[in-house]
């Protein structure tokens, strides 16, 4: 069935409802419950890489510049990728966002405030790590280095704990959600951060665009659902043409089915989120790559590991 013949379908003997107005309050309703849970159909499983801090040299800058030079070593580390990352010197707390890279120098998207610096080490982190535009949530999150779960904390939180980012190396054991950029990409920062690149696996729910007339209605919507919904913008919308008419009656009338219809489609909207959550999404990542611990072994971080793996007694 199609957004055109399920439009129809609720319109059914009620008159006066223009097709194209029913046909976008489909779309709507399939939008909202594709919104409301995390629905397993719109669920893939997806891989980042997040790249290794760089700190190789050191860097001399001036106070009140944009310009960072660093020494030969550093040079030779440097290329375009670093646009968008983030450099912060040894002997301050300040980050400051690369804006270019052009002749073997870093500039930045702001002067550089702090005391003017000569041959002093530094970091560059990538602090903000951009989803595909299609990703509309993110569920469970898993370090492939390491083979353990990455913990979702607030952005309030990481900066109460870790106001300066001081570890530049052994994670990334939490992530945080920054907000969504102009491109509509969801932007995360993953911390602490780590001196070798590392492969990130997770969970991603896809966004659901507006659906057209002709196109079929998702396989994980049950049409009844729909139905129930549209049939409330039906009765919400006669209720207003009548009132706006001045017949208060008439309106009173369908503002009771109206009302009636809310329950039901409450109803209705209940049970798709209770057939559709996915609450699993640590268990999708460990089953789709081997259990973990036996394709593909992480490195040791705890003695539990060591013993599980069958390693030979430490000394």
């Amino acid at each position: 069935m199609n957004v055109r013949e399920l439009a129809q379908s609720a319109i059914g003997d009620t008159a006066g409802v223009d097709s194209l107005l029913a046909q976008k309050w489909v779309s709507d309703r399939i939008v909202e419950l594709g919104t409301v849970t995390l629905a397993k159909p719109l669920r893939r499983l997806l891989e980042l890489t997040i790249p290794a801090t760089v700190t190789a040299g050191t860097i001399t800058t001036t106070q009140g510049s944009k310009t960072v030079t660093g020494d030969a070593t550093a040079q030779a580390a440097w290329s375009k990728s670093l646009v968008g990352r983030h450099i912060k010197a040894d002997s301050q707390n300040g980050w400051y966002e690369i804006a270019g890279f052009a002749n073997n120098q870093i500039t930045l998207t702001s002067p550089w405030f702090g005391a003017a610096l000569s041959a002093t080490g530094y970091t560059i982190a990538p602090r903000k790590i951009e989803l595909p535009k299609n990703i509309r949530a993110i569920g469970a999150v898993r370090n492939l280095r390491h083979n353990t779960q990455v913990k979702r904390i607030m952005l309030d939180d990481l900066d109460l704990h870790e106001p300066g980012r001081t570890q530049r190396s052994g994670g990334p054991r939490v992530f945080t959600e920054i907000g969504i950029n102009d491109n509509e990409q969801r932007v995360l920062e993953f911390y602490p951060y780590a001196d070798e690149d590392v492969l990130i696996a997770y969970t991603g729910y896809l966004k659901i665009e507006p659906f057209k007339g002709h196109q079929e209605i998702p396989n994980f919507v049950d049409a009844y659902v729909l139905i129930e919904g549209v049939k409330l913008n039906i009765y919400e919308h006669k209720m207003a043409q009548a009132l706006d008419a001045g017949n208060a009656d008439v309106g009173a009338t369908w503002g009771n089915l109206a009302a009636r219809q809310h329950t039901r489609w409450k109803a209705a909207r209940t049970d798709f989120i209770a057939n559709n959550e996915s609450v699993e999404d640590a268990k999708f990542i460990l089953e789709s790559y081997g259990s973990i611990r036996g394709d593909s072994d992480g490195d040791i971080m705890s003695a539990r590991d060591h013993i599980a793996l069958g390693w030979s007694p430490l000394t």
